[in-house]
């Protein structure tokens, strides 16, 4: 059984440090901290290792409700600093994980896909992310490196770092994304939802993945990245809430927290295949204190602007990445950052503007709409009454939204419909 996790609870990835610190400290930018968003971003999916933190280490451990994470024995190089907070590190030495499942059915998908009921694999090398306490933690089990061994080891395995560190960079947007200036007074930056990701590479199951958000609905998950026909997909082995020391998911609030009202979508179609639309949506605040949201949108629809009640927004949608490189290696999300902290009760106004290839031939003259991913922007389940209209109509074709028969539609404005589920739009 193949999972597909919530990167949006993150995600939100996924809706994403030092959890003690977190509170009293001021989101006063530091002089290592980037003050624009695309600044930022590149810096966080962009980390290499940092040349005076390499570290000879012996026994340290992470300990958390139903996972045990030790490092042994080996060598560890924390990554460079993020508005002065250490994210991660890269390990090479002997380590050892162990997951145990809570209940039956987790410890048998888990079995079907490793052979064992509860996780206990030894690893060579690991990549960690963290936003909370874990380098402070590992400081009693660490004796410094110096001279030419720690030059080898960051020359070594530099460039891997600045590899991985990508696939958490949405999820670590959602919380340095406070960081940014604001043009509102100073506040304490809030406490963010604890995040450990570990990339091991283990001796027996090959290289997997750990997980604990505590901004997912299973916040503890863990799955191995696989290939079909080039294009890479999650097998999650197990995914579940740890036990009750873990801090309450933030996502089981994040229904209450945010709440789409309404979409109106003005559409048209661009024979063969583009699809063209501005979406604007209506977005109600319940409790604030997030400065980034995560919206779904096809990987497929380029996103020319966003703006909240006439004024542009700064987002990010799979930086870089082009052509065959969107299927590979994109994601179906959309980071929108705010200039500052969202408030509660507030209702917010977005217009999204946007346009691509979305449309596929369904034969007999019928363009289908939903093969290739969300074509419209959107938050998750919420119930939300629509207005939608298309301009255009491709001559000669019939059309087919996902999830429908063939008919021939009506290309007009819709009545809003209240208590329309997340899903497609028909």
């Amino acid at each position: 059984m193949t999972k597909v996790p919530d990167w949006r609870a993150l995600t939100f990835l996924v809706v994403s440090c030092l959890h003690g610190l977190a509170n009293a400290q001021s989101a006063a930018p530091s002089p290592n901290c980037p003050t624009t968003t695309a600044a930022l971003y590149t810096r966080i999916r962009s980390l290499g290792l940092d040349e005076r933190r390499v570290y000879q280490v012996r026994g340290a451990f992470i300990d958390r409700p139903n996972l045990h994470l030790t490092l042994d024995d080996g060598t560890l190089a924390f990554t460079e600093d993020i508005c002065g907070r250490i994210t991660g590190a890269f390990f090479e030495g002997e380590g050892e994980v162990l997951l145990r499942p809570p209940n039956q059915v987790e410890r048998g998908s888990l079995a079907l896909f490793t052979g064992m009921a509860i996780l206990e694999e030894q690893f060579n090398t690991a990549y960690f992310r963290f936003n909370d306490e874990t380098a402070a933690d590992w400081q009693s089990a660490l004796s410094p490196l110096l001279g030419a061994d720690a030059g080898e080891f960051i020359k070594r395995w530099n460039d891997t770092s600045r590899a991985l560190s990508e696939s958490d960079a949405l999820r670590f947007l959602l919380d340095f994304s406070h960081f940014l200036p604001s043009p509102t007074a100073s506040q304490p930056l809030p406490a963010f939802p604890r995040l450990f990701h570990a990339s091991l590479q283990g001796q027996k199951l090959g290289s997997f993945d750990l997980f604990l958000d505590a901004g997912a609905a299973e916040p503890l998950w863990a799955g191995q990245l696989r290939l079909r026909d080039g294009v890479p997909f999650w097998d999650v082995w197990t995914s579940f809430k740890p036990g009750p020391a873990e801090p309450k998911s933030q996502s089981a609030k994040a229904v209450g927290e945010l709440n789409i009202g309404s979409f109106r979508i003005r559409a048209s179609v661009q024979p063969p295949t583009i699809l063209r639309a501005t979406a604007e949506v209506e977005v109600a605040i319940r409790k604030g204190g997030r400065r980034t949201l995560l919206f779904e949108l096809s990987r497929y629809l380029k996103l020319d602007s966003v703006q909240m009640d006439g004024h542009p927004l700064d987002f990010i949608q799979n930086a870089a990445l082009e052509g065959t490189q969107l299927q590979r290696k994109g994601n179906d999300l959309v980071a929108v950052v705010f200039p500052a902290p969202l408030e509660s009760g507030k209702k917010l106004k977005l217009t999204f503007r946007y346009a691509g290839e979305v449309l596929s031939e369904a034969g007999n003259g019928l363009l289908y709409v939903g093969e290739r991913g969300t074509w419209y922007p959107n938050l998750g389940f919420s119930p939300a009454s629509l207005i939608w209209n298309f301009n255009t109509r491709p001559a000669g074709r019939w059309w087919q939204p996902e999830n429908s028969q063939p008919r021939r539609p009506t290309f007009r404005a819709c009545k809003p419909r209240a208590g329309y589920p997340k899903g497609p739009l028909w």
